[in-house]
């Protein structure tokens, strides 16, 4: 009989497998202990993170005054003793479920933290319940919160555990007149995050982002990343722009969208009176709108195409009672009607003000403020901008033909340079700059919100 080529393993060598096993077994079990400490301290760390937003909550509305645990009610008198969830009756702590009182009731917080390790209040035990317990003690301006891991205070006495800041500042995010809720955010001094996304809104209105004041220009978009560079606490402000602007021209009903320029935070309507759509491009002859003669209100003269009728009578009034183009000279001072005297165009309420309601003309300065924001100071720069505003042309107070479109771009303000004339913006290819012109001239016409 033939004899098996294979051998069992030796005593020896089971013996040294087993130990091998054995020491792996320990690295691993060492390991998951370690990472459950770990984990552990890590939340309770959030929990003092939590609970010191609400300590700050609660005093800001409470006259800068914290839960007392003073006998007595706290204050002045009595004696200071400390709360804790998990209490050392040898060590003097008072064993309570609301350790720090009014936080939870008065909304501050959701809930107090228990111990990861699940620990009891407990009045008599001395050992382990001592080692993790969370501790708050307070004479109601000072206050001193712990949990043997992490240790904040107001008091500069206290110490012991790892320390971290006094106050974790937050980040409110006002509604600013629209609806809903976006959660309140926390942020160390000097730590970076995204903003919390946006959940309000407003009938009527687009949200454009946040701002540091109530009427302020965005500072932030939706979603931002933002340094919490102070130590105090912070409030953003929805800033909202009207979403679409329903109103009647030229007898018919029109919706025009609205754009906000991020650097001067004025918010403009997106085309130009009488065009039927956003510019594509600056020569984009749908976009051009119509031709305005400066300070008379949208009575159909001012319609590019065909031409409503001209005329070479003057008007003696500021509403002249028919739709016709009317022609001047540079001998009669290039007006069509009366001195205009500085009213017309001026604000929501002047006389024969074309812009919807809550919108007007700008005024020179604010023109101005919009070329400083371009890329180029030029057609290019006008087209890109928000405005996109575009190479629309003029027609002629002489004759009254359509003259330079696709060359150049015209639109008035609302600045009075006196009886003769008023200030425009024009630019080309080369150039953008504000100059005066005859009143009866035909220029665009841009509105901007009051």
């Amino acid at each position: 009989m033939s004899k098996s080529k294979y051998r069992g393993f030796t005593l020896i060598e089971i013996l040294i497998v087993i130990a091998i096993i054995g020491i792996l077994a320990t690295i691993i079990i060492v390991f998951l202990n370690s990472a459950r400490v770990s984990a552990k301290n890590s939340e309770r760390t959030t929990d003092v993170r939590t609970i010191k937003t609400g300590l700050e909550m609660y005093a800001n509305d409470h006259g800068g005054n914290y839960p007392s645990t003073m006998t007595g009610g706290g204050g002045g008198g009595g004696t200071r003793q400390t709360y804790g969830l998990n209490p050392c009756a040898s060590t003097g702590i008072v064993g309570r479920t609301d350790w720090i009182p009014g936080i939870v009731s008065g909304g501050y917080i959701s809930k107090l933290p228990s111990d990861p390790d699940g620990l009891a209040i407990n009045t008599t035990d001395t050992t382990a319940g001592c080692n993790n317990t969370y501790m708050y003690t307070s004479d109601g301006k000072n206050y001193t919160l712990s949990n043997n891991i992490v240790t904040v205070s107001s008091d500069p006495t206290s110490g012991g555990g790892t320390s971290l800041p006094l106050f974790v500042p937050y980040i409110t995010f006002d509604r600013n007149g629209g609806t809903g809720d976006t959660s309140t955010q926390t942020l160390d001094t000097g730590q970076t995050a995204n903003l919390n996304p946006n959940t309000y809104s407003r009938t009527g209105y687009t949200f454009s982002g946040w701002s540091t004041s109530s009427s302020g220009l965005v500072s932030y978009a939706d979603g931002a990343s933002y340094t919490m560079t102070g130590s105090s606490n912070v409030t953003l402000y929805a800033v909202w722009i009207r979403s679409g602007i329903t109103f009647v021209y030229n007898g018919s009903s029109v919706t025009y969208g609205t754009v906000q320029n991020p650097v001067t935070g004025k918010v403009w309507l997106d085309r130009n009176l009488g065009a039927t759509r956003v510019a594509l491009s600056a020569t984009d002859s749908a976009a051009y709108g119509d031709v305005f003669q400066w300070g008379r209100a949208a009575d159909g003269h001012q319609i590019r195409v065909p031409l409503s009728g001209a005329t070479d009578v003057t008007s003696d009034s500021w509403v002249p009672g028919h739709s016709k183009f009317i022609l001047a000279s540079m001998y009669s001072y290039g007006n069509w009607g009366p001195e205009p005297s500085g009213v017309l165009w001026q604000g929501v309420s002047g006389p024969n003000n074309p812009c919807p309601t809550g919108f007007r003309l700008p005024t020179e300065a604010e023109l101005t403020s919009e070329i400083s924001s371009w890329d180029s100071q030029d057609s290019a720069g006008a087209f890109g901008s928000v405005l996109k505003l575009t190479l629309a042309g003029q027609r002629l107070y002489e004759g009254g033909s359509l003259f330079s479109e696709g060359s150049w771009g015209e639109y008035w303000t609302s600045t009075y340079d006196g009886n003769w004339a008023a200030r425009h913006l024009e630019f080309n290819s080369s150039s953008a700059i504000m100059n005066s012109h005859y009143h009866a001239i035909g220029f665009s016409v841009r509105c901007i919100m009051d």
